[in-house]
């Protein structure tokens, strides 16, 4: 068995190298390692058993231009830009491997360790550096292969971290969903080289993985390869029901002050996005607030769906609320 560094072309489109994990993980040869190193644009990727909005300040990632995704893997939400580099191990499946971050991780903490960088592992599968988080782990596991994948904050704008990261604590939602732990978070770059940049950075970690730059094995895909890839990329992990109808179920219960009454709203969605129960109300009965609330049920809980609706009724003249605010309140 050997290890070899796959070829990504610096692609930078979370899509696609999401996808192209699931494509390694499924099609290349279970005789051998695999060793991936990737960088997205600015992006939040959610664990698979997540509830993006219970994970995400959904409002403000839309303001910055944050893509949503999903990965395959389990584990929390965690945010990726271009200064962060994200490692991915593809291997043969083994038993003994399953959670075994001991022995996944070493490579890179060995590295890490080789910069100067005191890493180690914690209780939680994290690597960090006096108990301050630099990267977070997951895990996926086929009947012959795995992913063993994880962060490596180097240079991270982790003020936007914080904020996407940080979910309204108004948005009343309850759900069986795999939470997040939050954890104080350190930028790599602050513990190298001074002038290290995250591509002398990622050359450092492979170079002292694979024992010198002479020795790197490269593995490049074929470009029949990458249209398969393209397609997943654009067929499963930009599609609205992978990223967010793959949600578990989850209610929303929340309220409003308009003048002096106050709206309660109370809502059920279920897997696969769709929304089984939908009530609208003030304190007291309106019929028409039931009738609109009807509208509702059996739709996809997204924003565009939401917005389609609002605007096809009077529900923004009913409640003197403008169509911004009603949707806010509503998503």
């Amino acid at each position: 068995m050997s290890l070899k560094l796959i070829d990504n072309r610096q692609i930078t489109q979370a899509s696609i190298n999401l996808a192209l994990e699931e494509y390694l993980v499924t099609n290349l040869s279970s005789e051998d390692t695999y060793l991936l190193f990737y960088r997205n644009a600015p992006s939040i990727i959610l664990g698979k058993n997540q509830n993006l909005l219970e994970e995400v300040n959904y409002h403000l990632a839309k303001e910055k231009g944050i893509e949503l995704r999903r990965r395959i893997s389990g584990g929390g939400a965690v945010f990726h830009d271009l200064g962060n580099l994200n490692f991915s191990f593809i291997s043969p499946f083994d038993k003994k491997m399953v959670a075994n971050w001991q022995e996944i991780a070493k490579p890179i903490i060995s590295a890490l360790q080789a910069l100067g960088v005191p890493a180690e592992l914690n209780y939680r599968n994290d690597i960090v550096v006096h108990n301050t988080k630099i990267s977070g782990t997951a895990q996926y596991m086929s009947r012959s292969a795995m992913i063993s994948h994880g962060t490596l904050l180097f240079d991270s704008k982790l003020a936007t971290l914080d904020g996407v990261l940080s979910p309204k604590s108004t948005n009343g939602i309850a759900s069986k969903s795999l939470k997040s732990f939050r954890s104080k978070v350190l930028n790599i770059k602050d513990l190298c080289p001074e002038n290290m940049t995250i591509f002398t950075f990622q050359e450092a970690l492979q170079n002292h993985i694979f024992g010198g730059s002479s020795k790197v094995k490269i593995k490049r895909i074929s470009e029949q390869s990458w249209k398969q890839i393209e397609i997943l990329a654009k067929d499963k992990y930009e599609s609205w029901e992978w990223v967010f109808g793959r949600s578990p179920n989850f209610e929303i219960k929340k309220s409003i002050k308009i003048g002096n009454e106050e709206l309660f709203l109370t809502m059920e969605v279920l897997r696969g996005g769709l929304i089984k129960s939908f009530n609208l109300a003030f304190d007291k009965e309106n019929n028409v607030l039931n009738r609109i609330s009807s509208q509702f049920v059996g739709e996809k809980y997204s924003e565009e769906r939401i917005k389609k609706i609002v605007s096809n009724s009077e529900l923004g003249t009913i409640l003197k609320l403008d169509e911004r605010e009603l949707i806010d309140f509503l998503y």
